[in-house]
């Protein structure tokens, strides 16, 4: 029997918020915000905190680094009943950060990727991220260490029986490697936004970029219909669902 309802493997890291600053910042001048919000960060994370918000139990599997932010994460993301026996602490490393600098309806988005970038497959308990009924991976292109393996997990979690979901995020480099389109034969709920989408599929048109993805996941299968709901639901940011 499953121990949780979903496993999450993905990154931990604080978002620090400056609010009100100018559009346009000049080097060399000191810029004054006019408020200030840090809060639990990283699509991951933010992810398991809301899925387990909705009543449902998690266990995250993650890596921090030994510094105070680190710390800080773990906090606010076991407040809310998350198991956190599976984060790995890297000594002498230090925890990934984002800055976000919101302007009216967009932002600029600042990220020292820090242990996100160090977490490979054999950082991982598969006995571990495979004892739930569902596998979720957000941040795809951050998983520096662990994306060359990311093909394997997915399989090996297939395997095990547990249906699975990818949260591709944004690909700080531009490059939207090929690579991800031989993982989509393992992934069941897709979950990219439309620029997303349409960066991966190579095509302007969201339409068409949501055909081509859906061609690539796994046929339609059952999938616990109140995870199904909850998984869409735990998403931080709007995104469009592909499916078969």
């Amino acid at each position: 029997m499953a121990t949780f309802d979903v496993s999450v493997v993905g990154e931990l890291n604080l978002d620090l918020i400056f609010y009100g600053l100018p559009e346009k910042l000049e080097l060399e001048r000191e810029h004054l915000a006019n408020d200030l919000s840090i809060t639990l960060g990283s699509s991951s994370a933010i992810f398991t905190h809301n899925f387990t918000l909705l009543g449902n139990k998690a266990g995250f599997s993650s890596s921090i680094g030994s510094d105070p932010f680190g710390e800080i994460c773990l906090q606010r993301l076991g407040e809310c009943g998350v198991d956190l026996s599976h984060v790995r602490k890297f000594k002498g490393k230090t925890t990934g950060l984002t800055v976000i600098l919101p302007q009216r309806k967009q932002r600029y988005i600042l990220t020292y990727p820090g242990t996100m970038h160090e977490m490979s497959l054999k950082d991982l308990d598969l006995s571990y991220v495979f004892s739930a009924k569902h596998l979720h991976i957000s941040s795809y292109f951050l998983h520096k260490a662990l994306r060359p393996d990311m093909i394997e997990l997915f399989r090996r979690a297939k395997e095990a029986g547990l249906t699975t979901s990818l949260d591709t995020n944004d690909d700080p480099e531009g490059r939207w490697s090929t690579d991800i389109l031989l993982l989509l034969k393992y992934v069941d709920i897709l979950l990219p936004n439309e620029n997303e989408a349409c960066k991966i599929a190579r095509t302007d048109d969201v339409n068409r970029a949501a055909e081509a993805l859906s061609q690539k996941v796994l046929p339609a299968q059952t999938v616990d219909a109140t995870l199904a709901c909850s998984v869409l639901a735990g998403v931080w940011n709007p995104r469009v669902f592909l499916g078969r």
